[in-house]
């Protein structure tokens, strides 16, 4: 798509969402956030389906709980995190919102529609949080609407302005009955959440903590049927996770790069690598860990819990700016994250490891010194562009760095 029709497009969307904001509320009416430390039924939606995201929200639902212990709280969220979602243990219910395709629009304002007029109102929710502090383009605003639930709080779109301007040009926060006023731009998206609790509990402290992931016993168990021989081979040596996909092409460095990582890797410290990722990256298992005896392909074959109490065991994770290693972040593991937002960038661009980076003392992010031209402050392409400016000396420094600190009788082989 030409960024004409890109324009033209968003235009277009631009114009049906706010005749639909204007029309569903064409006074909007303001409540307090003091009624929401007396509300009984809490319902928070979480309409983006981004992975990372959603393990960055785990504090803000343990601390919901931690203020709200007697109420039934409720968690929205896509098909895909459900997964994620399903083991929360500080939920009283977890609710999987309608599937909508990428490019659905006004069959997605429709299903949300209805399905908050006739699910969601089932429930008399007294509140709802909308977590999604960036443009709301799930359209959660309009499920919590359609529910009918009086005190609906979420960011207004001030707040997208930082991650792209012209999004404060929709009116969907007309939609809410409490919006949470913009504090910084340079916040990182957990503390972004918080604020939320922040501004409905002024008085509280509240606390950041390490995100979570929330497993079952059984994954534990299928977890070490699937690697019972990665297990035995692992014992005394390094064990480094590696993934190479990410959601957008841009953030992926090149397979070569990657191949020759392994390769010096596999030089120095005589490593046992897992390599992860979907399905289809198995194709290039055998172009980056070529005849290695201890790589084990894994790709589309571990759900994100089991993938969880494999990190647990792990020495170190090397990957793209992904859910893969914000999962190893929740897992305590070292990791080296490949990022594609050169520095100097701007802190609150998509991407950036400021804004969206994984919660981890023990992390390592290796960016390229300067953007690609015609980039300045982000990487605007829709490929591998200003990731080819990290080098693999890099990264490799890096990993000797991080293991030399939190491995040091793995140090040599």
């Amino acid at each position: 798509m030409t960024k004409y029709l890109r324009d033209f497009y968003w235009f277009y969307r631009k114009i049906i969402l706010n005749i639909l904001a204007f029309l569903l509320v064409p006074f909007p009416v303001l409540l307090s956030p003091e009624k929401f430390a007396r509300s009984k039924r809490i319902l928070v939606i979480s309409p983006d389906g981004m992975i990372g995201d959603f393990i960055l929200l785990s504090p803000f639902i343990r601390e919901l709980r931690r203020l709200m212990p007697e109420s039934y709280i409720a968690l929205a969220v896509p098909d895909k995190i459900m997964p994620l979602a399903s083991n929360c243990p500080y939920v009283n219910e977890v609710i999987q919102l309608p599937s909508l395709g990428r490019t659905e629009f006004i069959s997605g304002i429709l299903k949300n529609i209805v399905f908050g007029r006739f699910f969601l109102r089932k429930f008399k929710f007294e509140s709802a949080i909308l977590t999604t502090d960036n443009f709301d383009y799930k359209f959660g605003t309009f499920a919590i609407f359609g529910a009918g639930i009086p005190l609906r709080v979420g960011y207004g779109r001030e707040n997208a302005a930082f991650l792209h301007p012209r999004k404060t040009e929709v009116c969907l926060d007309r939609l809410l009955s409490c919006r949470i006023p913009f504090v910084s731009d340079s916040l990182h998206q957990s503390e972004i959440y918080l604020n939320i609790l922040r501004f409905l509990f002024p008085k509280e402290v509240i606390a950041t903590g390490k995100p979570e992931i929330w497993v079952a016993e059984s994954d534990r168990e299928s977890c070490k049927l699937k690697c019972a021989e990665l297990f035995a081979r692992y014992q005394g040596r390094l064990f480094i996770v590696i993934a190479i996909s990410s959601s957008s092409p841009k953030k992926n460095w090149p397979l070569a790069c990657n191949a020759e990582l392994v390769r010096l890797l596999s030089a120095r410290f005589n490593p046992v690598f897992l390599f992860i990722g979907l399905k289809e990256d198995s194709q290039c298992f055998k172009e980056i860990f070529e005849s290695n005896q201890d790589a084990y392909d894994l790709c589309g074959k571990l759900t994100l819990r089991e993938l969880f109490c494999i990190m647990k065991k792990a020495d170190l994770f090397i990957g793209p700016d992904s859910g893969p290693a914000h999962v190893a972040a929740a897992a305590g593991v070292s990791l080296v994250e490949i990022s594609s937002h050169p520095l100097p960038g701007r802190a609150a661009a998509i991407g950036s490891p400021e804004r969206f980076g994984p919660m981890s003392e023990h992390s390592v992010i290796i960016r390229p010194a300067k953007a690609l031209s015609p980039c300045k402050d982000e990487c605007l392409s829709l490929s591998a562009h200003c990731i080819l400016n990290v080098s693999t000396e890099a990264v490799f420094n890096a990993v000797c760095s991080i293991i030399k600190k939190r491995s040091p009788e793995k140090e040599v082989r």
